[in-house]
């Protein structure tokens, strides 16, 4: 009988901080600073407290499937996304608005599949190999994925300028 998914919350921490601390400091000459949260609770409230309450914002997300199952979902508010837009496409003269989701949503995407590109090679060299999907982008208030019974869940919560970042993984045991 195969293994269950057995990485702690540390390992699964010390793997998301690495992963975005190399996209920051690769693709936007940036820094970012992990903050201790709390596990316990509902995402929403977890979302409400570091956000605010029915503050829009723009959430990516990219699945990862083979040894293991899951999804990374990245939570910002849009200027945090326009802020990393801006930075990975050296634009800080301010030719990207804010109404331009397009291209905002586009950078966000390719900064959560980088970021959640970097976590899963960890998983694989870890034992769990697995692959990525497409990211996908959402924008809206009150936005809140729970996970269902069987999956782990793992927040992880960043700052980079004074801006939050909340990295949601749900992680199911496909052995």
């Amino acid at each position: 009988m195969a293994q269950g998914f057995t990485i702690s919350y540390n390992e699964l921490e010390s793997m998301m901080l690495a992963s975005t601390k190399d996209v920051f400091a690769m693709m936007l000459k940036s820094s970012v600073k992990q903050h201790v949260i709390e596990q316990e609770g509902s995402l929403y409230s977890h979302i409400s407290k570091i956000f605010g309450e029915d503050t829009p914002l723009v959430v990516s997300n990219v699945g990862f499937g083979g040894q293991v199952f899951g999804f990374v979902y990245v939570y910002m508010e849009p200027r945090t996304a326009l802020f990393l837009a801006q930075k990975m496409l050296q634009n800080s003269d301010g030719a990207i608005e804010d109404n331009e989701h397009d291209i905002v949503n586009d950078a966000v995407g390719e900064f959560t599949n980088i970021a959640v590109g970097g976590f899963k090679n960890q998983l694989s060299y870890m034992g769990y190999p697995c692959d990525l999907t497409i990211p996908s982008i959402l924008r809206g208030k009150g936005i809140s994925v729970e996970s269902v019974s069987g999956c782990l869940r793992t927040l992880f919560h960043f700052k980079t300028r004074g801006q939050s970042i909340l990295a949601v993984a749900i992680i199911k045991d496909e052995r």
